[in-house]
């Protein structure tokens, strides 16, 4: 029976600790394919920027204004790749790490089960090994059951906090899914905000361009007028200079 119990832990504990590490591989092979995605949005959207083609025309500072707003505005996109590879790699790291620390507790719960069973069959052998049989031996039939319900107890100790601490951490995993997708969705709100913020100043900038474009025309016209109006008055002076000498 101990022989038997023995070989059932060691097939549990393997099971076991192989369902661990394979969720914790699945979870760093998800952060990976979440920065490979978000590098490649980044990639992709910095490619379209240094792509697409200029209106930008001349040395004029209006024109330069326009382009930088432009370029600004342009890198929404990228910072949202960069935010999806950054929150990725973190959540694999996170998850592994978890899963890891639960796959050394694990094993050793499983060690301390497989010493007791270890010690109550060299209990066991030592007393097949006497000539008395177990029935005579009431003393030691006695405390081998004592020594079996102790372990006993204790494995089903250890299995309840096993399985508390496996209940707590599916509970913190999916808290920690549960705030990632909060911080996803409040990043993108904030771009989403920023994008609208700079569309309006976009619209702001160019209004207030053309009506300085208008000032300055409007000056160079009254200008242009008082230069006409002083070279008459200077043409007058010169002929009435000339009909007096």
């Amino acid at each position: 029976m101990l022989m038997e119990l023995d070989d059932n832990v060691s097939t549990a504990r393997n099971q076991r600790l192989s369902f661990i590490m394979s969720c914790s591989n699945v979870s760093t092979l998800v952060g990976l394919l979440g920065t490979f995605a978000g590098l490649s949005i980044t990639i992709g959207s910095i490619g379209n920027l240094l792509s697409s083609p200029s209106d930008v025309g001349g040395d004029n500072a209006s024109n330069t204004l326009n382009m930088i707003v432009t370029m600004v505005a342009s890198l929404s996109e990228p910072l949202k790749g960069m935010n999806t590879a950054f929150v990725s790699s973190i959540y694999g790291v996170v998850c592994a790490i978890l899963l890891t620390s639960q796959s050394v507790f694990v094993r050793s719960s499983y060690s301390l089960v497989s010493t007791e069973i270890k010690k109550l069959k060299i209990i066991s052998n030592r007393s097949n090994n006497k000539q008395r049989s177990l029935r005579v031996e009431s003393e030691t039939l006695v405390e081998f059951k004592e020594l079996f319900k102790a372990f006993f107890d204790n494995y089903l100790t250890v299995e309840n906090l096993r399985t508390q601490d496996e209940e707590k951490k599916r509970v913190m995993l999916s808290d920690s899914f549960v705030t990632l997708q909060n911080r996803l969705l409040d990043n993108s709100a904030k771009l989403e905000q920023l994008s609208t913020l700079i569309d309006g100043y976009l619209v702001s900038n160019n209004e207030n361009t053309k009506k300085l474009v208008d000032g300055v025309i409007t000056i160079t016209s009254r200008l242009s007028e008082g230069n006409t109006l002083l070279a008459d008055n200077n043409a007058r002076l010169e002929a009435m200079s000339t009909i007096q000498n």
